[in-house]
């Protein structure tokens, strides 16, 4: 149902997972796109999805980019309908959900999975693909983007495009819900009885129904969600008075995507039997409550609730139980509703329906009410709420407020000419009396605070919060803005304290959130009251996506042609002030949030397309920014530690950063607690050289101040300047590009790997007159890139455009620079890493001299490269658009560059081998191994891997022996075998030991010779000295003739058994059945006689070869 997303600032965001594809869809494909290609996408991607857990470390599920699955918060009306009608599909294979890889074009058939990545699944198969391309675009591996375009076009359904390219799986749909333990209790009483409806509703996919009611006697009753459901369901109450007579009931489910549930499947059940009370009935107790709040619905979903209504161009439908939609021919129509006897007296009124609303079509509700029935408010138009959290939740109007006992409601159906109707059903109006309670008033008279003093917050037990209600866990993200909000309906003359009561049932029991959506809400007065449940920093529901991280304030009120009250004004700002303060947010500022730059302080609809918080209210943000950062300098500032933390071990220069509240004027920094540096303007840093502290523990504060006084924060850290020791060693060969690296250190607790990505300075490239070569005894190589202050000009040196470095790894870059004077304060070079010829950026930082602990000592400053994907780079060969390791001289001072040198993310030293991936080339390569302690502090070791991933080559063989050799890594000599096949191969003996004279690791040709045995087949292997296995093709051994026999040059086949030879020893037969093999059993080789050739055609190797004959008598 929900998936954790990983925003682009790092916070993560729970969403449902339809929302979540509603923004993938369009940036996968185009929402121009057939349908059926945009629903396959959506199943695609949700399958992905619901498999892909790629963010465990950050406790997200995926990210907003091509990484997992490009999305944005831009939605398109096509790709929404194509997520809703494929609402919980997925592809199944053996029972699992898959993951659904897919890519932008083929080349005509797309790949199998292990071709690509080494790892098989059996639904990743190379199919045949339509797409048109002759040229690959993506990994080649299950859906092809283009290709699904082209088979839409063609007719296919978006299942039939799924099963093609994911083979064997099934395009599953969760089943629709259904209902059991229905009852109605008692099943007889008069009309003074309560009589409980209740049924328990169970959906596959866990989720609780859009609509719940009981159908009594035709008309339609809503039914209240109650604890008790089973797991994955969920039970549903209604009690409730009837009048005398026979009843009947149904009850009817829908989940939002129009799939029903009913029961009965038809008809409906007998019961209860109500009778007129007697005279001796006593009065009936009032309907039991759990709050103070009470709640009644009126519900018009059947013919029987729409009766007695006026229509104009309208008529009921069999869509459902019942709906209203244009009669054949009407562009526009309306129904009113006769006046309704509410079933309490209210004061909020709030209207839920479900619609299927085609492009152009529009459903407007009016709404007026009574308190007698006789004199009527004026028409009042209820538009849809703008915080609609999915589209298969009900519409719900905001509520409204005014004290009645009568309503009635009007509704308009439009089109456009030739489009279809929309369709309205399960039209819902809900009554709430929140009058219970303490008024705005009381609550009032309890603050007692001057100007600026931090305003008190009316806690929800102050206000008369029924926790009952709250169903909603808290969740918490670090507050990094304020959303400011209106509750969009004047409150009606309705008291403010019943007003967020109303507002908290509405949001927690009818839109089933669980609990309120704001985080805060202020009324005229200036009462502010504490909202969502949970404290300080709790996820509230009133801004999508930026609920994670912000405050949600709702002024209670419409201000869209109202002004904002005086007092609201003044508690509002001073509230922001402290708030501000309290979470470092400073009130004028913009920031990268989520997922674009906002103000701190922003409306509603600076967010989301919505007119909230009216314009009125809007057109006073930048005052109440103003006034907010005003009153801050009224109060005492914030401060906060933001590095070092407690108990860090530090070296070299650190960098003392601190989060300090808006308007705080100065900082000063103590070392055990001597005065030693200040600072008056933002953003506050002081640069500790800790080389001028003794090594041990420090205690670090800083004082924050203003005109109002005083904060502080402090932490204890452990300065560190000594290298660490330690030695790493790998295997003399390795046969993997993955290699073991056994690591031992006594006082480092990382270790970070370099497959020699260095490059020195001076070959980097430089602009014009921007340095020169130097000879330097100080660089790792003698030499050196030097910019001269006022002589050579500020500009760049940059590249080396790398394309080296494998992608979705994390890297440090260690730029090599030393500078003749620390003293100059100026900005001496702005480093960073770059692609894209700098249009894409990874890290930067300045650098000045006080960045450097000494003068003219080489120092390394640290960069963070998170290379999450080449593209669109190092694609061309002719465009040089890689990675770039730049230094942007700025003249002010002499700098040199020796070298930059990159390493893998540091890895914990926690065991005693640690594996890296080396280049991939046979060989000697050197590997850097560095050794980090907790400060930081590095030491380096070269470690040479031999790699040699090619076994052992066959040379030639002769009778019983063989010649191989290994010319990388050599042969391992103990491990030479031989082995003897009696069958021609088929089975074959155990290895048997060669011994060789040669030493493990000979790179010559050696002979392997096994022993004189009987067989039809030998075959050897040996090893190299890497490990890798090589064996022989089988050879065949030679004839020998049995110790009984000796063969003659030409036997002489006779027609009778008896083979008669040559003088010499007889070789006798078994007599055959005519058409059988006879074969001639070989002797051993040493009887047998061998004619030498001469010196000039003695052949170099000899193979024996078996002679077959047969009995041609």
């Amino acid at each position: 149902q929900t998936i954790r997303v990983l925003m682009p600032d790092g916070t993560v965001v729970v969403m449902e997972m339809d929302e979540y594809l509603k923004g993938v869809v369009p940036r996968e494909v185009p929402p121009s796109w057939p349908r059926e290609a945009l629903r396959a996408q959506a199943v695609a991607a949700r399958s992905y999805a619901a498999t892909r857990h790629a963010h465990a470390a950050e406790g997200a599920d995926v990210c907003t980019t091509a990484h997992c699955q490009a999305w944005s918060a831009t939605h398109y009306d096509t790709t929404d309908r194509a997520v809703d009608d494929t609402h919980g599909v997925v592809g199944i294979y053996n029972g699992n959900i898959i993951s659904a890889f897919f890519f932008a074009h083929c080349d005509g058939h797309t790949r199998n999975s292990e071709d690509v990545w080494g790892g098989y699944l059996p639904y990743c198969r190379s199919v045949s693909c339509p797409c048109g391309y002759t040229f690959l675009y993506g990994h080649g591996v299950g859906m092809c983007q283009q290709g699904a375009k082209v088979f839409a076009q063609r007719g296919w359904g978006y299942a039939e495009i799924l099963r093609h390219y994911y083979t064997g799986i099934e395009v599953a749909a969760p089943a629709p819900g259904h209902i059991t333990s229905a009852s109605v209790q008692p099943l007889s009483g008069d009309e003074n009885t309560q009589f409980t409806y209740e049924a328990i509703y169970t959906g596959e996919m866990g989720e609780p129904p859009a609509v719940a009611n009981v159908i009594i006697d035709g008309r339609s009753r809503s039914l209240e969600r109650v604890p008790g459901g089973p797991g994955g369901s969920w039970r549903y109450r209604l009690i409730t008075r009837l009048g005398a007579g026979q009843h009947t009931f149904r009850f009817s489910f829908e989940d939002g995507y129009g799939n029903a549930a009913y029961l009965p499947l038809t008809g409906a059940f007998q019961g209860p039997m109500v009778v007129v009370p007697g005279a001796t009935t006593p009065t009936p107790t009032p309907l039991p409550t759990t709050s103070g709040t009470l709640a009644e619905s009126l519900t018009h979903s059947t013919a029987g609730d729409w009766a007695g209504g006026t229509f104009d161009g309208l008529r009921v439908t069999d869509v459902g139980d019942g709906a209203l939609e244009l009669e054949p021919g009407r562009a526009q129509g309306s129904y009113t509703s006769q006046a309704l006897a509410a079933p309490i007296p209210f004061v909020g009124l709030g209207l839920t329906w479900l619609a299927s609303l085609p492009a152009g079509a529009s459903i407007t509700f009016e709404l007026r009410i009574s308190a007698d029935g006789l004199t009527w408010s004026a028409w009042r138009t209820l538009k849809p709420a703008e915080d609609r959290a999915n589209t298969r939740a009900p519409y719900a109007s905001d509520l409204l407020f005014g004290a009645g006992s009568w309503l009635q409601y009007r509704v308009s159906l439009r089109t456009t000419a030739g489009s279809a109707s929309p369709v309205l059903r399960n039209v819902r109006l809900v009554c709430i009396d929140s009058r219970a309670g303490p008024t705005a008033r009381e609550l009032a008279a309890t603050r007692r605070l001057g100007a600026l003093d931090r305003p008190p917050v009316i806690p929800r037990s102050g206000w008369g919060a029924d926790e009952s209600l709250m169903t909603w866990p808290p969740e918490y993200r670090p507050l990094r803005a304020v959303v400011i909000h209106h509750t969009v309906t004047d409150d009606g003359g309705v008291d403010p304290a019943a007003v967020v009561r109303a507002i908290y049932y509405y949001h927690a029991v009818v839109r089933g959130w669980g609990d309120i959506g704001y985080n805060y809400l202020v009324d005229h007065l200036g009462n502010i009251y504490e909202g969502r449940a949970g404290g300080v920093g709790v996820v509230g529901g009133h801004a999508l996506q930026y609920n994670w991280g912000s405050i949600g304030i709702a002024l209670i009120g419409d201000y869209q042609e109202q002004d904002v009250p005086s007092a609201m004004l003044e508690s509002l700002t001073t509230f922001l002030a402290w708030q501000c303060r309290d979470h470092f947010i400073h009130p004028a500022q913009e920031r990268f949030f989520i997922d674009r730059v906002l103000p701190t302080i922003m409306g509603h609809r600076d967010g989301a397309d919505t007119v909230c918080p009216g314009d009125r209210a809007y057109a006073l943000l930048p005052a109440i920014r103003a006034q907010t950062l005003a009153k801050m300098a009224q109060v005492p500032p914030n401060i906060a530690f933001s590095a070092p933390v407690q108990g860090q071990a530090v070296r070299a220069v650190v960098d003392l950063t601190t989060r300090t509240s808006a308007a705080t004027a100065r900082v000063d920094y103590y070392v055990d607690d001597v005065l030693r540096a200040s600072d008056t303007s933002e953003p506050f840093l002081w640069k500790w050289n800790t080389s001028d502290e003794a090594e041990g523990q420090h205690r670090l504060r800083v004082v924050a101040s203003n005109a109002a006084g005083t904060s502080e924060a402090a932490v204890q850290v452990t300065v560190d300047n000594t290298p660490p020791t330690g030695s790493a060693t790998v295997p003399p060969w390795v046969n993997s590009t993955r290699v073991g690296f056994t690591l031992s250190s006594p006082d480092a607790t990382r270790v970070q790997f370099s497959n020699a990505w260095a490059w020195e300075g001076e070959a980097l490239y430089h602009e014009a007159n921007t340095g020169r070569l130097v000879s330097d005894t100080a660089a790792l190589n003698g030499q050196a890139w030097e910019g001269r202050a006022g002589v050579d000009r500020a500009g760049a040196w940059f590249g080396p455009y790398t394309c080296d470095l494998p992608t979705w790894r994390d890297y440090q870059v260690y730029f090599r620079l030393r500078t003749p004077s620390r003293s100059a304060n100026a900005e001496l070079a702005l480093l960073d890493v770059v692609d894209n010829q700098g249009r894409r950026t990874y890290d930067q930082r300045p650098l000045s001299g006080a960045d450097f602990q000494r003068d003219n000592v080489y120092e390394e400053f640290r960069l963070d490269l998170a290379y999450k994907g080449r593209s669109p780079t190092c694609a061309d060969p002719n465009i040089s658009d890689g990675l770039e390791f730049r230094t942007a001289f700025r003249s002010t001072g002499d700098l040199y560059l020796d070298r930059v040198i990159v390493f893998g993310a540091p890895q914990s030293l926690s065991t005693g081998t640690l594996y890296w991936t080396v280049a991939s080339r046979e060989g000697p390569q050197a590997v850097t191994v560095r050794f980090l302690d907790a400060a930081g502090n590095a030491k380096d070791q070269v470690v040479t891997v031999r790699l040699d991933w090619t076994a052992p080559r066959w040379l030639s063989f002769g009778p019983r022996t063989a010649l191989v050799q290994d010319v990388l890594s050599g042969l391992d000599t103990t491990s030479a075998a031989w082995s003897v096949s009696q069958d021609g191969g088929v089975t074959w003996g155990a290895w048997q030991p060669i011994t060789l004279a040669a030493s493990p690791g000979i790179t010559t040709p050696q002979t392997l010779t096994a022993p004189e045995v009987s067989g039809t087949h030998l075959r050897f292997r040996v090893r190299d000295m890497a490990g890798n296995l090589s064996q022989s093709e089988p050879q065949p051994l030679p004839l020998t003739p049995t110790a009984t026999a000796t063969a003659t040059s030409t036997p002489t086949l006779t027609s009778t058994p008896t083979v008669t030879p040559t003088p010499s020893p007889t070789e006798t037969t078994t007599p055959t059945p005519e058409g059988t093999l006879l074969t001639v059993t070989p002797t051993p080789e040493s009887t047998l006689p061998v004619e030498t050739p001469t010196p000039t055609d003695r052949p170099q190797n000899w193979i024996w070869l078996p002679l077959v004959l047969s009995d041609s008598s």
